[in-house]
């Protein structure tokens, strides 16, 4: 027995007339329920356009408050005690999380240096001050004439 629907029957589907619905709406709806929820966050006091570094900073200065929180305390003798046992931990811890935060915001605080390689692309020679040991140039620039070049 066949199955499906006979010449000219309708069975379920959208009704006549009704358009698609466009992708694009339901793009605007999310966008506008995220500044509604963005405007909320707004309100209620929290930075939220913070640079990512900026916040490793807070991160950073939070997690190593918390570090000395829980460092050894040393006695009249010199000796390093912990307060509590699970103080050691905690100091590990808080500290691991300091340098991470540390390690992660570096790259936007100070610049990589990399070795440069000077090529000869000339092929002139290189100048004898390039390939003098850097000691005796001194040397020679404190005692003497400035070395020939």
């Amino acid at each position: 027995m066949a199955r499906g629907s006979k010449k000219g029957e309708h069975r379920g589907g959208r009704k006549a007339g009704i358009p698609n619905k466009p992708k694009g709406e339901r793009a605007l709806i999310a966008l506008e329920q995220a500044e509604s929820e963005v405007r909320v966050l707004l309100l209620a006091g929290d930075k939220i356009t913070a640079l990512g570094k900026d916040r490793l900073a807070e991160l950073d200065e939070w997690a190593y408050k918390l570090a000395n929180k829980f460092a050894p305390r040393e006695n009249e003798k010199g000796e390093t005690y912990w307060i509590s046992p699970g103080d050691e931990a905690r100091f590990l811890c808080f500290l691991a999380l300091s340098m991470k935060c540390a390690l992660g915001r570096a790259q936007f605080e100070s610049p990589r240096y990399a070795a440069v390689a000077v090529a000869n692309q000339g092929g002139e020679k290189t100048p004898e001050v390039y390939i003098q040991d850097p000691h005796k140039v001194l040397e020679d620039i404190i005692d003497g004439p400035p070395p020939s070049i």
